[in-house]
């Protein structure tokens, strides 16, 4: 079960920790500019034979906060009937700092097993501060590093039979997010690598895409 809830913040961190330029979000990773929005996919990489994918929705309206929700289905490899899902939401909020792209984000994440005679749920809570500068690179063409360092906290539930009823615990860790991003004026790319310091976790690869309207 244990396994089951480091797996469960990874799946969750694939969702919530989704990085943006700083009129268009740079700060975490995506060029969405002022009074646009964005449609986002991407594949994640967790570690242990997973594999989440994501969906995801974003926008810009113009003032210094930004947001996005999305949903993460991940698999868990052959041989296990069992899926993740994950709902979660972020919102960022981006500060009058020269140069560079920087905002607190916050976000809260849950998620569930399909097929689970346990009915595991988790709950997630990521708070970070993400850091972003978009650099130039031909007509109409940009790259966008980013980090974000990052806290979560995590609460995990699931019925155990041996014990009668249901059982219930939190846990929290520090984390780090790390990416670059290839963007116009109307899509771009992101590839990104998430860490955390819960015991046993695996760094999560993901690649990520979107279209700009």
């Amino acid at each position: 079960m244990r396994n089951t809830m480091r797996m469960g913040a990874v799946a969750a961190f694939v969702a919530l920790a989704l990085p943006a330029a700083a009129s268009a979000q740079v700060c975490v990773g995506e060029p969405v500019g002022a009074g646009q929005s964005a449609i986002q996919f991407g594949v994640g990489f967790p570690g242990n034979d997973l594999t989440g994918y994501t969906g995801s929705v974003r926008t810009n309206p113009g003032g210094p906060l930004s947001y996005e929700a999305g949903y993460t289905y991940t698999t868990f490899g052959e041989g296990i009937d069992q899926k993740m899902h994950t709902i979660a939401a972020q919102a960022e909020y981006e500060l009058p700092v020269q140069q560079l792209g920087m905002c607190p984000a916050a976000g809260l994440g849950w998620s569930t097993m399909s097929d689970d005679p346990s009915n595991l749920s988790m709950w997630s809570i990521p708070i970070g501060l993400g850091v972003g500068h978009e650099i130039p690179v031909g007509s109409g063409f940009s790259l966008t590093p980013h980090i974000m360092p990052m806290f979560v906290w995590q609460r995990v539930s699931f019925e155990e039979p041996l014990l009668g009823g249901s059982v219930t615990g939190s846990d929290s860790a520090f984390g780090f997010l790390g990416g670059l991003t290839f963007g116009t004026e109307a899509i771009f790319v992101a590839t990104r690598a998430t860490m955390t310091t819960f015991e046993g976790d695996d760094t999560s690869f993901s690649i990520e895409g979107g279209f700009l309207f």
